[in-house]
């Protein structure tokens, strides 16, 4: 885009009575961070290889630029589309509908954190985007932290203890501050279905991995699960070779980071301890095995045992005189 001429700043962007209609827990507060984080990664990206985008891509309307960078309220000068914003998003891993992107812009930024200074006439319609953010620095990741700690602090006595006790299974997933160990026991249906939500993705800003355990009781059952997933998560970091180094990095992420991990087939406390690291902003989700039933029927002069589960035999059992032997394995 062109370069644009600064306008007069328009005044907040939601009325008392539209602000009723917000929360300030952690799936808001995850949105707005990561919206922040995917549009800092973009302008950071330009400088080092503008607009290089994995076809097919959409037509995209941006334009940016910094003022005050020496000094320690940096202002980013954005111009965009709900529609750009949007496919960013995607490319970074993550969605969010127009309406909770178009909520960040109008009321979590400006309003309730008092960063972001709109130019946009047109709050309410599909077309540009402009606007200012007033951040604490150029590293994406300063601004982040910052971010998080001004919503901490803006947030209402009434509205921290809202979220002081999760009662549902997403609010024990996100809640940051929870007593517990940070370990979800789910069935694979529920695994499935939290996975799949653009909520929880954005939450766990940091990554998302998945792994089946061996089953074995030693903690080496662990170690190729931990090289996958460091990978994934650095793809540029040097694995350390010694397990025990590997397991203590990996645990270091867990307590700093975002991480969802998502174990099946854990049958040991030693791996459940292992993962489990006090006040992490990390969370596991163990998956349960699935239940499995077996029952007899009888087919005319021999009885049948007839089972479902992965390694049931079926066993055919002689009978003559009323007497027998029966040996049952499964």
């Amino acid at each position: 885009m062109p370069n644009v001429v600064p306008t007069r700043p328009i005044p907040a962007m939601t009325s008392a009575s539209d602000r009723n209609r917000y929360t300030y827990g952690p799936l808001p507060k995850a949105r707005t961070v990561h919206l922040l984080r995917t549009m800092l990664t973009f302008v950071a990206e330009q400088r080092m290889s503008p607009f290089e985008w994995e076809a097919p891509q959409p037509e995209l309307h941006w334009w940016h630029q910094w003022k005050h960078e020496t000094t320690s309220t940096p202002e980013l000068w954005v111009r965009t589309t709900l529609k750009t914003l949007s496919y960013l998003l995607q490319q970074s891993g993550t969605s969010m509908s127009d309406g909770q992107i178009g909520d960040v812009l109008r009321h979590y930024l400006p309003d309730f954190l008092g960063i972001l200074t709109s130019h946009t006439l047109d709050q309410q319609g599909i077309g540009d985007r402009y606007f200012t953010l007033t951040l604490w620095s150029q590293q994406i990741e300063t601004n982040c932290r910052a971010l998080e700690t001004l919503w901490d602090e803006k947030r209402s006595p009434k509205s921290k203890e809202q979220d002081a006790q999760p009662t549902s299974l997403e609010q024990q997933l996100l809640h940051e501050s929870t007593s517990d160990d940070g370990i979800i026991h789910v069935s694979n249906a529920v695994a499935a279905d939290l996975l799949a939500d653009p909520q929880i993705q954005a939450h766990f800003q940091h990554g998302i991995v998945q792994g089946t355990v061996a089953d074995v009781e030693e903690l080496s059952a662990l170690e190729p699960l931990l090289r996958q997933w460091m990978q994934q998560l650095d793809p540029h970091l040097s694995i350390p070779e010694p397990p025990k180094t590997l397991l203590s990095m990996f645990r270091d992420r867990l307590l700093q980071q975002q991480i969802l991990v998502v174990l099946k087939a854990v049958h040991h406390d030693a791996i459940r301890e292992a993962l489990s690291v006090p006040g992490m902003r990390s969370r596991i989700l163990l998956v349960e095995p699935e239940q499995t039933q077996s029952g007899i029927r009888i087919q005319g002069d021999r009885n049948q045992v007839v089972g479902s589960g992965n390694h049931n035999k079926v066993v055919y059992l002689e009978q003559s005189n009323n007497s027998g032997t029966i040996s049952i394995s499964f």
